[in-house]
C-alpha cells in the first residue's frame, strides 16, 4: 500500500525545499512504520525548479491493516515541519487517485478532526 506525499512551499528555493522533503523522509523512515523515499521527477520548463525535482515522497505503509493508526502517526510527525514553515503544504494521494492536502491550518484542533477524515479517505484502498 502506497500513498505520494508533495511536498510544496512558496517561501522556500527549490533547493531549499528539495532538502526539506530529503529531511521529511529521513524522520518518517525513523519514526513511522512505513519505508519513505524520495522520488525524482523532471520538472518542466518554466517552473520554478527546472531540472530534477525531488519534492515528492513515496511512502510504503508496512504495518498490515495499520494504514490509518499510520497515517495518523504521520500527521502528528509533519506538525512540527508545518510549525516551522507555516507556508508549507503537503498533497497526500493515495493509490484510489483520492487526495488531502495538509497545511498547519488543517491542523489546528477545530479541523484536526476533518483533517483525519480526509487521510482516512485517501488511505481507505490503502489500509
Amino acid at each position: 500500500m502506497g500513498v505520494t506525499l508533495s511536498v510544496q512551499s512558496d517561501a522556500l528555493s527549490a533547493e531549499a525545499l528539495q532538502d526539506l522533503t530529503r529531511d521529511l523522509c529521513r524522520t518518517l523512515n525513523r519514526e513511522a512504520d512505513v519505508r519513505a523515499t524520495v522520488a525524482e521527477a523532471v520538472a518542466g520548463p518554466g517552473t520554478r525548479a527546472a531540472g530534477i525535482e525531488q519534492t515528492n515522497i513515496l511512502v510504503q505503509i508496512l504495518a498490515h491493516g495499520g494504514g490509518v493508526v499510520v497515517g495518523e502517526m504521520v500527521l502528528m510527525l509533519l506538525r512540527p515541519y508545518f510549525e516551522r514553515l507555516p507556508s508549507l503544504l503537503i498533497r497526500a494521494q493515495g493509490g484510489s487517485g483520492k487526495t488531502a492536502t495538509l497545511s498547519l491550518e488543517s491542523l489546528h484542533p477545530e479541523r484536526l478532526e476533518q483533517t483525519v477524515r480526509d487521510i482516512h479517505d485517501v488511505l481507505g484502498s490503502e489500509a
